[in-house]
């Protein structure tokens, strides 16, 4: 029965394999980081200065790539690579791009047809013909075209006569203006009263049109005679060369032009002017990456102040401005290197990447607090190691940490750079890259640094200036206090345990829940890239007035046709009419119709399809020359220039143009798209045939977002399950973590849509990147969970006490970092704050509020470590030495230690609770073996006479090794419960005054030990762990030395 009864015990299910499995593979790559980040971090702190002239040739390296830095300012970056129109975009740059310029002006009034209005319309028309800008004069790049007559009168009985006279017209720089009306004679307008002009816009149909036309919506007419009274804006415009020759020129122009209109603006007296040039957009989206510095010197300089506060205590020595200010230096370099290496490999700066310096900001802060606090949690009884040795120590713990943060952080923005959209690509590579250049600096530049000013604190230099070495300094006992770990472990994590809290936590966070569930369903998918633009932008107002007085029934469109024989362009009456057909188009205009109509009435004969190559192209050459068909000229691009008495050289394309009627929703704009392109595909031409407009790139851009961001989402979500699950080594963990993760995101999303903001290339990246974020609250919390034994709700509240102040500092800053975005008028910084918030509020909500509460109802056991410590110790002992579970705090022994700074060296760290707790707390614990390292002077009691009849249970300390323990072994919970939150960092030898370590009464064994006893015994206990967990417990959670 025995022997089959031990088989049964040896039987593991295939989940404990499993698990055992998972753990033995995640400890052996964490047991290889470790001894690689300690080597490293020795190295690091033997050689300082060796590694700090490093960083910084390896971001002067780098930077030699901004030589190559190029922007992407178009609305192409917007644009999957996958799009419909990708080719038909990249064809009409080629064939159709625009030859002309265009500078707008929008003149705004209580009447813009009064007189002092339309004369101070003529003031700065002057302005802008007499600017000169580098040389570069009005008449020198302006686009020309012939003046002549109207139509009806100029219009020979002979064709070549025609040509004669047209090509005799002078040719005159183009604008319009309702100032045409008067021949653009300021002289004849100021001859002229009131009324008299009233008359001049009415005379006849022809000038009543041409007024019309420029002028808005918000008209005003006569009731009895039907004139044209009153109107609130028009427009004047200006065309300007564009072409190859003229481009350069004719862009330095433009920059003036908006020079001087911004000097105009809110300065005249009868009307208020709105301004854009063609080349406005890309230039206030380029200009806009280094408009907002001040909100990145904002953010530095509050980061600044808090990190400060937060690495150094409140006195002269112990204070870390400098360190503070390195650290943050790191940020900087990391910049450069992500901007030098992207300009290397040709990926151009899009409209997103100016959020990136505060992304970093915030991050590399992060890693900062958690190397800090690994430096600070060496137990005090190695702080006469070598300094080198220490920083091995504290990289050894800190190393893995910010690389499970890093990984997590890399992988979501790598999994982003594969988006088919290039700004969303764009911005991932410079951010993956400025993740791993941070994670670099941080382990090696700041720690280089931390060397040097740790070397500053133990010669009790002041923290400012180096220089000034303070004698005789003390720590004052105030300095020593912690307040934050105060609160979590006397408040916080005691009341969070307690039954009517969880109930109204699981209440609350359950209701909020299904709120946001309802919220985030009704978040819209919808992208402008006009929200690049600040609100207070030129561009800006003016696209805001044009929508108010000249607004459209829908969006205008080009059909486009190339490689289209004069056969098959007859299948164009058959397309313009199944486009007048269609539920989402309002209206077609075709050339090819008005050109058959020209040939009935020149010839009576339209059957075009008859006529040979050459008679087309002469029948059209004459139409594009004729009164009727010359307005279509500019639908038209062929292989060489044209003229009038000749034929047509070759086509290389044409247009028809559409209108969309309303469309309001974006399944409803995709379908608007599907449906003109059916329409194309369904007459099967031979040539290239497609529809387009600028807006269709918006309209795609909007629905694909939402799949690139699901499927983002997804593969972000599984990646990050596989590096907790890998690190954790606990699936039951490793889920609740993920349950976290996913309410926060939903919580995000709806959050999103009731502050107003969509589903778009920014908001993508933000959730994508919302997964890391999330993952690391919750993860910390749920490691520290797995290392601390006890019951559960013994468990969690320690957990809180233990982790809460690190993952509440890691929001805090995460916030703080992007806090000045909140004065932007950026719709980037304005996205990211907003986002950004809800992030850290709810991944901290999730992490140390609602994590705990699941992990002391339903959490998982310890790792293996402390029971298998607990199943060793001696028959009769291991309830009162080192109990499983702890019910209530109260009874615990107190361990306290009363500080004497005099008796060590200034600047010593003390151990934290939950790093080392088998080594740093000895005394809470030495009684598990003290039965083993009784002093010979001291008789055994009868407890321990029969506890060490078990000879086996014995370890051999004699040759234990003296040296420190690196545990993340399972703390038991007395151990944190018992040592006060306000505990101070530097330690100091037993004093009279102090209290007893130990309870007689609770620990007879413990008490009857001499300190030097005491210590041995811990180092047996620790040795007991390593010996007998190494088999069924990964190795990083044993027990083991820091020094190799």
């Amino acid at each position: 029965m025995v022997a089959v009864d031990a088989d049964k015990k040896e039987t593991k299910s295939p989940c404990e394999s499993c698990q055992d499995g998972l753990s033995a593979f995640s400890s052996f790559i964490v047991n290889a980081l470790e001894s690689a980040f300690f080597s490293y971090g020795l190295l690091v702190g033997k050689y300082p200065l060796a590694f700090i002239l490093l960083c910084l040739a390896f971001t002067g390296v780098c930077s030699i790539g901004l030589i190559n830095f190029g922007s992407d300012d178009s609305e192409v970056q917007f644009m999957s690579d996958k799009s419909l129109f990708k080719e038909v975009v990249d064809w009409t740059k080629e064939n159709f791009a625009y030859k002309t310029h265009r500078q707008i002006i929008i003149f705004e009034s209580e009447n813009v047809l009064d007189k002092h209005a339309l004369l101070e319309m003529f003031h700065i028309r002057n302005e802008v013909l007499n600017m000169v800008v580098d040389d570069i004069a009005w008449d020198s790049i302006c686009a020309k075209m012939p003046i002549r007559k109207p139509c009806s009168e100029s219009l020979p009985s002979e064709f070549n006569n025609y040509c004669e006279m047209q090509a005799s017209m002078e040719r005159v720089c183009q604008e319009e203006s309702i100032l045409g009306l008067w021949d653009y004679d300021e002289e004849l307008l100021s001859s002229r009263s009131q009324k008299q002009i009233i008359e001049d816009i009415n005379r006849n149909s022809e000038t009543l049109a041409r007024a019309s036309y420029f002028l808005g919506s918000k008209n005003a007419v006569n009731a009895k005679d039907r004139d044209l009274t009153k109107a609130k804006a028009t427009t004047h415009t200006w065309y300007t060369d564009a072409s190859k020759i003229q481009r350069q020129n004719s862009l330095k122009w433009e920059g003036g032009f908006v020079e001087k209109m911004n000097n105009f603006s809110g300065k005249t007296e009868n009307v208020s002017l709105y301004f854009a040039a063609t080349s406005s957009f890309g230039k206030i989206v380029s200009d806009d990456i280094t408009g907002d510095v001040r909100y990145l010197v904002a953010g530095f300089f509050l980061v600044f102040f808090y990190v400060t506060v937060m690495l150094g205590k409140f006195n002269l020595v112990e204070q870390r401005p400098v360190l503070s200010l390195l650290g943050l230096s790191s940020v900087g370099l990391s910049i450069a290197v992500s901007y030098g290496l992207s300009s290397a490999f040709g990926i151009p700066f899009g409209a997103m990447n100016s959020i990136l310096p505060f992304l970093l900001l915030g991050l590399g802060v992060d890693d900062m607090f958690v190397i800090i606090t690994a430096w600070n949690n060496i137990p005090k009884m190695y702080q006469d190691k070598e300094l080198c040795e220490r920083i091995g120590m504290a990289m050894q713990h800190a190393g893995v940490s910010i690389t499970v943060t890093s990984v997590t952080n890399f992988l979501a923005f790598i999994i982003g750079s594969s988006s088919d959209l290039p700004a969303l690509r764009y911005f991932c590579l410079y951010a993956a890259i400025g993740i791993a250049a941070i994670y670099f600096f941080q382990a090696t530049f700041f720690v280089a640094c931390l060397v040097f000013d740790q070397r500053r604190l133990e010669n009790n230099r002041q923290g400012l200036l180096w220089c000034w070495k303070i004698k005789d300094w003390q720590p004052s006992q105030c300095s020593q206090t912690e307040l934050c770990k105060t609160f979590f472990t006397k408040f916080y994590g005691i009341y969070l345990i307690r039954a009517p809290s969880q109930i109204f936590v699981l209440f609350f966070t359950s209701v909020l829940f299904f709120i946001s569930c309802w919220g985030a369903s009704k978040i819209q998918q919808e992208f402008d890239p006009k929200w690049f633009l600040p609100p207070d932008s030129y561009l800006a107002k003016f696209l805001q007035k044009m929508k108010f007085h000249y607004p459209t029934s829908g969006e205008p469109g080009l059909m486009y046709f190339s490689n289209i024989s004069h056969i098959e362009l007859a299948k164009s009456v058959e397309l313009v009419k199944k486009m007048k057909e269609s539920n989402y188009i309002d209206r077609v205009e075709s050339w090819y119709e008005n050109f058959l109509s020209y040939l009935l009435e020149l010839s009576g004969d339209v059957s075009s399809i008859n006529q040979t190559e050459s008679e087309f192209l002469g029948n059209l050459t004459s139409f594009l020359y004729s009164c009727e068909g010359s307005r279509y000229r500019s639908n038209f691009r062929f292989d060489r220039p044209i003229n009038c008495t000749s034929d047509l050289p070759d086509i290389v394309g044409s247009t028809i143009s559409y209108v969309h009627k309303e469309i309001q929703t974006t399944n409803e704009k995709m379908k608007a798209i599907e449906n003109i392109t059916s329409i194309v595909n369904s007459l099967e031409f031979n040539g290239f045939v497609f529809p387009f407009t600028q807006i269709y790139i918006t309209w795609e851009t909007n629905y694909v977002i939402g799949r690139e961001l699901l499927q983002n989402i997804l593969l972000a979500l599984l990646m990050v399950f596989l590096v907790t699950l890998f690190l954790l080594a606990n699936l039951h963990a490793s889920f609740l973590v993920m349950v976290c993760v996913f309410a926060t995101l939903v919580d995000v999303v709806a959050l999103m849509h009731w502050w107003g903001l969509t589903i778009d290339t920014i908001s993508a990246i933000d959730l994508v990147l919302a997964v890391g974020l999330s993952v690391d609250y919750a993860a910390h919390v749920a490691h520290t969970y797995l290392t601390v034994d006890g019951d559960t709700d013994e468990r969690a509240m320690a957990t809180v006490g233990l982790i809460g102040p690190a993952v509440l500092n890691g929001g805090f800053t995460t916030f703080l970092s992007f806090l000045p975005l909140a004065a932007s008028d950026s719709y980037v910084f304005i996205t990211f704050f907003k986002i950004f918030f809800a992030v850290c509020l709810y991944g901290v909500y999730h992490g140390l509020v609602v994590l705990p509460v699941l992990l002391s109802l339903v959490g998982p056991a310890p790792y293996l470590t402390a029971q298998q410590v607990a199943t060793l110790s001696s028959p009769g002992h291991e309830n009162q030495v080192f109990p499983t579970a702890v019910r209530t705090v109260e009874p615990l022994p107190t361990l306290q230690r009363t500080p004497s700074p005099a008796s060590h060296p200034a600047g010593s760290n003390s151990s934290s609770p939950h790093k080392d707790a088998l080594v740093s707390n000895p005394d809470a614990a030495q009684s598990l073996s003290s039965q083993t390292d009784q002093d010979e002077s001291s008789p055994p009691t009868t407890d321990q006479a029969d506890s060490s009849s078990s000879p086996t249970d014995e370890p051999d300390i004699s040759s234990a090794p003296d040296r420190p323990d690196s545990s993340s072994s399972p703390t038991d919970v007395r151990e944190f419960l018992s040592s006060p939150a306000d505990q101070t960092d530097s330690p100091s030898p037993p004093t009279d005054q102090q209290e007893s370590v130990c309870t007689p009464a609770d620990q007879p064994e413990l008490c009857s030990l001499t300190p030097n006893d005491r210590e041995l015994s811990g180092r047996a206990r620790s040795r007991i762990s390593r010996s007998s967990s190494t088999a069924s417990v990964p190795p990083h959670l044993v027990t083991k030395p820091f020094l190799e």
